[in-house]
């Protein structure tokens, strides 16, 4: 995140970047995949609005961090303008058939349902979520906030087509649909990031533009080498989403 500091403050845009409950220096044991996460991002809504008195905010999240700054969103929260979501699910059901999978759950067609309903139970021990009733893609229709969704084509975590759920059922006409090169957790291009400030200053500086064209592939090989923006540092990647769920599973 340190390395769009260069790129946003030139442009008087301010970077809060924060660690949820479970992850990075945060202390907690568990996290759930933006459930939870979501009552830490109204917090520090919270403190930047009375403490540094912002009075426009746009969400920017990844993964967990999208389906956080998604059900936020959907609350309608005071100075919140618009939202980034990078990578969400749709469906808790996928996320947790991908986690067996690569917990070495069995995850045959006999034998998963038992696999999964194991997992069911002891995050709910844990957690007090149950997965069975936690689809964020069940509030995108409530949210009227202009947003932008993005997702990478190769991405074998959290597959494209649950951000298409996403997009087509949101609740807002300001919406954009960002298809990306990649997987999950690898590098954004520059060409993303212009797009995303574009988006910024346009629902933040109340400018009205043409129409914008969000709905591209971005897949030339140039800019997956050069130009790009290292979200893997400082943030919490899938990797470690999963340790924190197999605490939950021990």
């Amino acid at each position: 995140s340190h390395n769009l500091i260069p790129v946003l403050i030139p442009r008087g845009i301010a970077l809060v970047v924060f660690d949820f409950t479970g992850c990075g220096r945060s202390e907690g044991d568990y996290i759930t995949l933006g459930w939870r996460e979501q009552s830490d991002l109204e917090n520090v809504i919270t403190y930047v609005t009375n403490m540094l008195h912002f009075e426009k905010i746009v969400l920017w999240g990844r993964s967990m961090g999208a389906v956080a700054a998604l059900l936020c969103g959907a609350k309608t929260l005071p100075w919140v303008r618009g939202i980034i979501m990078d990578s969400p699910f749709a469906s808790m059901n996928e996320v947790v058939q991908n986690f067996t999978q690569q917990a070495d759950i069995p995850c045959g067609c006999c034998l998963f349902p038992v696999g999964r309903t194991f997992v069911r139970r002891n995050v709910i021990k844990k957690t007090g979520l149950d997965i069975d009733s936690f689809n964020p893609i069940d509030v995108a229709g409530q949210s009227h906030l202009p947003v932008m969704i993005a997702h990478a084509k190769q991405d074998t975590t959290i597959n494209c087509a649950q951000s298409k759920e996403i997009f087509d059922v949101y609740g807002s006409a300001d919406k954009h649909l960002v298809i990306l090169p990649g997987g999950h957790n690898d590098k954004r291009p520059l060409m993303f990031i212009d797009l995303v400030l574009t988006f910024i200053e346009r629902i933040c500086d109340d400018i009205i533009q043409s129409e914008m064209n969000m709905n591209m592939n971005l897949s030339q090989t140039q800019s997956q080498n050069q130009n790009q923006v290292n979200w893997n540092e400082n943030k919490a990647t899938w990797d470690e989403l999963m340790g924190g769920i197999k605490k939950i599973m021990n």
